[in-house]
């Protein structure tokens, strides 16, 4: 299934611009989207809790890094670490979700959001809330009333997340496996990127 993305936008500013040649913005373009469609199946691989060995084995860092070099792009540490150590790493320590610190930027960009909220607040509104809130946090009523209202969204929020995360799943799923193959089609046959664009636009 073939969605919209950003970069047939791109493809289109890029194409109207006439700086280069339709067919060439569009290998180019096309190149992006299985780059990144690569990546997003090894980050995937990367979050799986005591991932198989068959993971490890299919993680395929290499073939993802032979299209990033192919486009020019750089390798930063980061990237030599996922194409050299991670794999090793997942074998070593069970996978490497435990050791992603996502979680801890998310964090750091819920309090600095608050931070700002109450920083924007005069000193007497900061008073009042700090009372409200001293106040409420030890009336049992309110407690009660703030569990089961978290309890009744909290069951809803994960049933409506569960359908769409699967939904989701299944589609990104589908592009990662396309992306790799691909890619590695490729590789084995040394194609030249008008024909690889060519394979891309039959198998859409």
């Amino acid at each position: 299934m073939q969605h919209h993305t950003l970069v047939d936008d791109l493809e289109t500013i890029l194409a109207e611009s006439g700086r280069e040649s339709e067919q060439k913005v569009k290998e180019l373009c096309t190149d992006v989207k299985s780059s990144l469609r690569a990546w997003d199946s090894i980050f995937s691989r990367i979050h799986q809790s005591n991932p198989t060995e068959d993971s490890c084995i299919k993680l395929q860092a290499d073939i993802a890094m032979a299209q990033w070099r192919a486009l020019g792009l750089s390798v930063t540490p980061k990237l030599h670490g996922l194409e050299c150590h991670v794999v090793p790493q997942m074998r070593s320590f069970g996978g490497m979700k435990e050791l992603l610190e996502y979680w801890v930027e998310q964090e750091h960009q819920i309090g600095n959001r608050k931070d700002i909220d109450w920083m924007s607040q005069s000193f007497a509104s900061q008073a009042t809330l700090r009372a409200r809130h001293e106040v409420s946090s030890r009336n049992k009523s309110t407690i009660g009333a703030k569990q089961a209202v978290r309890k009744k969204f909290t069951n809803i929020r994960k049933r409506l997340q569960k359908e769409t995360t699967k939904q989701k799943n299944a589609i990104k799923k589908e592009g990662r496996k396309e992306a790799i193959d691909l890619l590695r089609d490729r590789m084995l046959s040394g194609s030249s990127m008008a024909d690889y664009s060519a394979i891309i636009n039959e198998s859409n």
